[in-house]
């Protein structure tokens, strides 16, 4: 890993405050997909990994920041509206070469 990412802020209080979390996130993503792209490799072939097994940024993200209503006693429902928001991130994740936390 040569990267990391942790953006602060994760208490969402309202749905447009997720929103703009979780597009911060996309823009985070974007900007490091850019820069790793002019980093040097280290010690290997592979063109999108370091040491030839590990992606090179990082993302640590807050599940519970995708939805603002997350409530226990409506835990499945509270765990799929996170995921609908989560699926797309990943995607993007997947397409770059990223590895969350």
């Amino acid at each position: 890993m040569t990267f990391t990412t942790d953006l602060f802020g994760e208490a969402v209080v309202s749905e447009r405050e997720a929103e703009e979390y979780l597009q911060r996130y996309f823009e985070s993503l974007e900007i490091s997909d850019k820069a790793q792209k002019r980093w040097n490799l280290i010690g290997v072939e592979a063109e999108d990994l370091d040491w030839g097994c590990a992606p090179k940024i990082n993302v640590s993200m807050k599940p519970y920041a995708m939805y603002s209503q997350m409530n226990p006693r409506a835990f499945e429902y509270s765990v799929s509206q996170a995921k609908e928001k989560l699926r797309p991130i990943f995607r993007k994740a997947l397409e770059i070469r990223v590895m969350f936390v």
